[in-house]
Order: C-alpha cells, then structure tokens, then sequence
C-alpha cells in the first residue's frame, strides 16, 4: 500500500500567559491507503491536537506548529497556501471533530451546511446540493431527513449533532478521514451503523482513516496499526495484534488492553476503571516546558525516575514515559490519587435497604412539546414531542440510568426537570415540593441541590472566563 500521509517530528505549542505549553512534542508516523490508524491515549496527550495540525485548524494564538512536517503524497501542507489548503479540507482530507455543537454553524441550517460542500468541492447547483444533502444525512440514519435539513443545530440532538458532523465529512468521499471520537455520542447501534459506513468508504475507494478514541474495543475491531500517545509523544506504536496481545510500554499496559469479543464492545474491566478513579491530567511545569500528563498508576510510580529499562528489551522501538523530565519537585503529579468513601474500612458502602423510602425526586407524566412554525407569520403547524409522559423517581444516594436512542428526549427530559426549559405539563417534585410551576427567582435557592453535567462543554462554558 502506498503511503498517503506523513507526519515527521511535529511540535505543536500552546505559548500562555503561563508559559508554554508543549501539546505535541516529537511525534511521528505515517499513514497508507485504506488502512484505518488507531491513536489512543490519555485525555490531554495530544491526539486531536495532532489532527488538527493535519489541516492546520490548530487555533492561532495562542497555537502554533513550531516544527515538523506534514506531506499528503508528497506535499507539504505546512508550506501550502490557504487557497491550497481550503482545497484540500472537506475534499482530500476531512474531519469528524469531537464537539459538534461547537463545529457547526449556529446560524446557519445543517442542510445548507453540508450542501456548501458540495456546491464548492464538486460545483453542483444548489438544488442538487440541497438533494444531496438529504441524501447524506438519510445515510448517517437520521430519521425525517427533509425536514431535518431545515433545521438548525440546536435544533438536534446531541447525537443527531454528531451524525450531522459524520455526513459532512464524508459527503465528498474524502482520501482521508480524520475521526476524532467519532462516536461518542452515539447509541450502540448507531455506533454499529456508523462504524460499518466508514469500513465501507474504505473497502469501495480506498479511504485511510484515522481513529481517535478512548474505545479499546472499537480500536480492535476497526484498526489494523495503533499509536499510542503520552504527554504529547508518541510512546509506541504497534500492529492492532501486538499491542493487544503483549504491550510493551507501561503507559500501554497500564490501560488494560483486552482482546475483542462480544460482550466487551466499548468497555473495560471492572478492575481498569477502578484503577483509573481520582487520575487526572493536569498542567506540570518541566525543564522545557509546561506539560499535560496525567497521574500514574500507583504500580507504575516507579517509572517517575527515569526511562523504562524495557526500552533497549522491547521488540518494538518504545518512547520515554517520563521523556518531558521529571515534574518540578512538590508538585505532587506522579501517583496522584483521590479515595473512594464506599468501601472504605469503617465506611461500608450503602445498601439498597438503607435508601429513604421517600423519594428525593418524583417526576410524574412529564411532558416537553415545541412547536412548529412556518410561513412568514410563523404561525404554529403543529409540535414536536421530544418529551412525552415520562415518569420516574430517584431516592437519596441513588443512581438511575436514562438510556435510549439518539434524539429520543434524554437530554431534554434532564433540562426539563432541572427547569432549564418550561414544561409543557406534567409535575416535578423535589423533597415532596412541587416546583413545577416556580420561577427564576423560586429556583434560585434550589439550584446547589440540582446539578447537570452537559453533553458538549464546549458549548456550555463561557469562552471569555477562566
């Protein structure tokens, strides 16, 4: 296979108030037609900044390649011009980005979003753009796709957003697909369907993929090479078979690699998540530099005083773990680590029997419709009811799960309760008061006791605070 891509010694930075800040340090690899690359690593050690790098999105300031290269058959995209590169986006090499709501335009509707591409990549009239345009999003399994392609995004579901995403990315048969999370907020079998669709651009015109994830299974069953990332270096980089079966850097084997079967699609040992509780990636100041790099492991600490001795052992060349230097001293990085309060000794964790019978939170018949306008009154034709009688009850120090499809109404029943949104009927009840019909001011009190972790961050945070 010949080779499409080539990255040789990028280094991307981040120059903050702070210091500088080295995303990507060092890293390369190639990438050959129709081969699928896994890149997998901690959060924060640099894959969808090496991505974004490819079509030179990386924001500038505070971004900036500071070295490297990047050829596509033989051309350096980092000397090209940005005519030549917008040539390049969408049609030769195109991107799923991780946060949709954030990536596509708030104001303009999704149909026409995905119709520019092809009135600018393959010069097609509007309305065969616009034809299309429903043609992709009926392939990404988007249900009522006429309709959908008139609406806006926040108009969609998270995982509608996504799809959204997935059908402008492969609407003009892209050489190379850059896939960063590409399913993470998708359904299982949305996921299975999605993931079939990117195998069969690569088997009908030889698409190269590039798969970001924290999925090991999805990474098993789809990619043939795997990279493996570290504080923004590439730490090892092996065959699909030979990472899974015997891992050689301890950054690798300390996230519990797993051959693929059935059951475990999309999940990892009980004993990996346990392991991974209270790490986390933070900013650590190093002789050349701030870093991202996350807590060890406690059984891998010791690898904090130098390079792994498996290095000159392994059967495949291996990056050092520690290679940015050692984390400047009391800053507490290496085996950082938060206890649960379950479990521990003289805190047995609480049993069901020991719930209140009362419970804290009561829904009942809940029910969110939005109405439909058209014309040039905007005159109400009808309603969407995204929610539609739901009820259920959560007790004190209990967990309910609330699944479904994508667009089925999770994400607006949990905006409903919180009263982010006016309910259309239906009663909410916290601690036996109904606070259906309060206020902003009524609410206010409430709302340290109700909290919502939203699906895009992005989107939800304020840009212009820390």
């Amino acid at each position: 296979m010949s080779t499409l891509l080539e990255i040789d010694d990028l280094h991307v930075e981040f120059r903050l108030r702070e210091g500088t800040l080295r995303a990507v340090d060092g890293v390369s690899f190639d990438l050959r037609e129709g081969e699928t690359l896994g890149v997998v690593g901690e959060s924060g050690c640099g894959k969808s900044v090496t991505a974004l790098s490819i079509l030179r999105l990386v924001p500038q300031p505070p971004g900036v390649i500071a070295g490297g290269g990047i050829r596509y058959q033989g051309v350096d995209l980092l000397g090209s011009s940005e005519p030549e590169m917008q040539k390049v986006r969408g049609k030769e090499i195109s991107m799923i980005f991780q946060e949709p709501m954030s990536s596509l335009n708030p104001v303009v509707t999704v149909g026409r979003q995905i119709s520019e591409l092809f009135t600018l990549h393959e010069g097609l009239s509007k309305r065969d753009a616009s034809e299309r345009a429903v043609e992709m999003l009926r392939l990404v399994r988007i249900p009522e796709p006429e309709h959908r392609v008139r609406e806006y995004p926040h108009q969609l579901s998270g995982g509608m957003r996504q799809r959204v995403m997935i059908a402008m990315a492969l609407a003009c048969d892209p050489r190379i697909l850059l896939a960063d999370e590409p399913t993470t907020a998708l359904d299982v079998t949305i996921q299975a369907q999605i993931l079939d669709l990117m195998a069969e651009l690569r088997e009908k015109l030889g698409t190269a993929i590039v798969l970001i994830t924290h999925d090991m299974g999805i990474i098993a069953e789809n990619a043939e090479r795997v990279v493996v990332m570290y504080a923004g270096r590439k730490v090892e980089e092996a065959e699909v078979r030979e990472l899974f079966s015997a891992p050689c850097h301890p950054h690798a084997r300390a996230a519990d690699l797993h051959p693929p079967t059935g059951h475990r699609r999309g999940r990892r040992g009980a004993h990996a998540a346990e392991r991974d509780r209270g790490n986390r990636s933070v900013p650590v100041r190093t002789p050349r530099g701030l870093r991202i790099r996350a807590a060890l492991p406690v059984r891998d600490r010791r690898m904090s005083r130098g390079p792994p001795s498996a290095r000159e052992e392994a059967p495949r060349p291996l990056g050092c773990l520690l290679a940015c230097g050692s984390p400047a001293r009391g800053s507490g990085v290496i085996g950082a680590r938060t206890e649960r309060a379950a479990g521990l000794p003289g805190k047995p964790a609480l049993e069901v029997t020991d719930l209140p019978e009362k419970p804290t939170l009561e829904v009942t018949d809940l029910r969110k419709h939005f109405p439909i306008r058209t014309g040039v009154m905007s005159r109400v034709t009808g309603h969407v009811h995204a929610v539609d009688g739901v009820s259920f009850s959560i007790r004190r120090s209990e967990t309910l799960g609330l699944v479904g499809e994508s667009g089925c109404g999770k994400s607006t029943a949990g905006r409903t309760v919180l009263k982010l949104m006016k309910p259309t009927s239906g009663t909410i009840q916290l601690h036996g008061r109904d606070i259906t019909h309060l206020g902003k001011a009524g609410m206010r009190p409430l709302r340290r006791k109700m909290q919502l972790v939203f699906q895009d961050p992005f989107s939800s945070l304020n840009p212009r605070m820390s």
